[in-house]
């Protein structure tokens, strides 16, 4: 594309608008308002970036302190289930014992 950006581009291969100085006025304004857009925003970005890259550290050290925390209480979880599913063994094998006792 031509210096123009896209404007300038299409005014370099339109023959009736290459020599149109309202063209030329209105890509000059495009061009001003870009720059403006940009020198107005690219200071906000950088801002917006350098906090985002501050919370960064804090948010992973949250994130890891709460899968420890999951971890933690999965493995708990876990130790639950297991002494449940002994004690149920267990409410078995008696119930077992006691009807053998009651039918002899």
């Amino acid at each position: 594309m031509g210096a123009g950006g896209r404007l300038g581009w299409i005014a370099e291969q339109n023959p009736v608008l290459r020599y149109n100085p309202c063209i030329e006025d209105a890509m000059g304004a495009i061009e001003d308002t870009r720059k403006r857009l940009q020198d107005f925003l690219a200071p906000e970005l950088r801002e917006l970036t350098a906090r985002v890259d501050a919370l960064e550290p804090r948010l992973d050290a949250r994130f890891d302190a709460a899968e420890r925390l999951a971890s933690e209480l999965h493995g708990r979880t876990m130790q639950a289930m297991g002494r449940l599913a002994d004690v149920y063994e267990l409410r078995e094998r008696i119930t077992g014992i006691e009807a053998r006792e009651r039918a002899s």
